[in-house]
């Protein structure tokens, strides 16, 4: 089903790589040690001072839960990056992140600059309403290069780790752009967004499997 299907952002990217990346990095701090809080607790004061206010046009960056915890929509994981990159660049925080020995060794903590700055540049120019197509044939090596850069810094051997479709597919993606066009053409971010009032009028049936498709729609009905 993969195979047959275009890749796009939302699922592969935003709530699969992008979210493996965050959870990588607390993994190698620590996933609960006093490093991990501490970070965390800066990374929240960071979001409230990069806080857009009213301006639509710029990410959000403060998150109730902080950038770990708290239930996020798929497109506020590319600004819980932008928040742990400056974090990761600000001068405590790698105070902080020099404590643990990991970080202690010299290209690791530039190796995470440079890594979230490429994610979230990537994430921009994939958002992109047109694309040069001498620039799409070129993508081919360039995502191998990602993967690369990924592969280099994830660590992690928890589950699966990159043996999995998400980041398998990157290799694939310029096929698909060739095909189908930039990949807003695909995305599945505008049919999720149909899906919030359904999901909202459903909790208030009786969940009852028998008469749950009637009871939806009489309720959205009312609602």
């Amino acid at each position: 089903m993969h195979g047959a299907t275009p890749i796009e952002m939302l699922h592969a990217l935003l709530l699969g790589i992008f979210v493996d990346i965050r959870d990588t990095f607390f993994e190698q701090c620590g996933p609960d040690s006093k490093l991990a809080k501490d970070l965390n607790a800066l990374a929240t004061e960071f979001g409230m001072l990069l806080s857009h206010q009213s301006d639509r046009s710029l990410p959000k960056t403060k998150f109730s839960g902080s950038i770990r915890r708290g239930k996020l929509m798929a497109k506020e994981y590319a600004s819980t990056l932008l928040v742990l990159l400056c974090t990761i660049w600000s001068e405590r925080g790698q105070q902080m992140l020099k404590k643990r020995k990991h970080f202690k060794k010299a290209p690791t903590i530039p190796d995470w600059i440079m890594l979230l700055e490429t994610l979230l540049q990537w994430e921009k120019w994939l958002k992109s309403h047109k694309m040069a197509l001498d620039l799409v044939k070129r993508v081919k090596q360039k995502h191998r290069n990602i993967m690369q850069l990924i592969k280099a810094i994830y660590l992690c051997q928890k589950g699966m780790g990159l043996k999995a479709t998400k980041f398998h597919c990157i290799a694939h993606m310029h096929e698909d752009m060739l095909a189908h066009g930039v990949p807003l053409e695909v995305d599945t971010k505008f049919d999720k967004m149909h899906h919030k009032p359904t999901k909202l009028v459903a909790n208030l049936t009786q969940k009852d499997k028998r008469v749950f498709e009637e009871q939806t729609a009489k309720r959205g009905q009312e609602v």
